[in-house]
């Protein structure tokens, strides 16, 4: 009987061959598969990024800067860099009976400026010596003008002023003066003593309008 080479391999039969064979294929497809198992392309692959936005590779290159068209220059030294005060506006003088004509073709006159003596009626009143002023505004021009915002007011001599009040029937200037016609408001100023007192009284009949001046002494 003739015996084998022991350097010849060894050949396996029956159920033990099948098993190393199926366990060799196992391997095989094992190693051929990616991570995961999975022959196909991977599930977390980044999905295509939108041109323009944040994680896109190419941007959009941003317009060049263009310099300023415009110029400054400061103020010289000791110079103001702008108007300080309010335009002021144009005012006209007279003695206290005058009528005064302004340029806007209006007329302002005091009928009467005189010392009289009011009671307090309503809470916030005075009783006591006050001067009494009438003012007529005539409408000289072609157009309605506007009383409504007139402004009347007295100051006295010493640095007084005299107190605007209720009281004593006061009557403001109001409504819309047309053209051709007059209006007439009277006004009343707490000032003691009243009587023969050297006052300033100022007529504004309209605002922004051109003021009236009147100087004298109360009758």
């Amino acid at each position: 009987m003739r015996s084998i080479p022991d350097h010849l391999p060894l050949r396996l039969t029956g159920p033990r061959a099948l098993a190393t064979l199926v366990l060799s294929c196992a391997i095989l497809l094992t190693g051929c598969s990616g991570p995961g198992g999975s022959t196909g392309a991977s599930e977390n692959s980044a999905s295509p990024v939108p041109e323009g936005s944040p994680g896109a590779t190419g941007s959009a290159t941003p317009p060049p800067l263009t310099a300023p068209t415009g110029s400054w220059t400061p103020p010289a030294k000791g110079a103001t860099a702008g108007p300080t005060a309010p335009a002021a506006v144009p005012t006209r003088s007279a003695a206290l009976h005058s009528p005064v004509a302004l340029d806007t073709r209006v007329t302002v006159n005091l009928v009467a400026v005189s010392a009289t003596t009011v009671k307090a009626v309503t809470p916030g009143e005075n009783s006591g010596p006050a001067v009494k002023v009438t003012v007529s505004v005539q409408n000289r021009s072609t157009a309605p003008i506007d009383v409504n915002s007139a402004v009347v007011s007295l100051t006295a001599d010493k640095g007084a002023a005299g107190v605007g009040t209720t009281a004593g029937n006061s009557l403001p200037l109001k409504g819309s003066v047309a053209p051709g016609a007059t209006a007439k408001g009277t006004y009343i100023f707490m000032l003691a003593p009243a009587k023969g007192r050297q006052v300033s009284v100022s007529v504004n009949y309209s605002a922004g309008e051109p003021v009236a001046v009147f100087t004298g002494r109360t009758a």
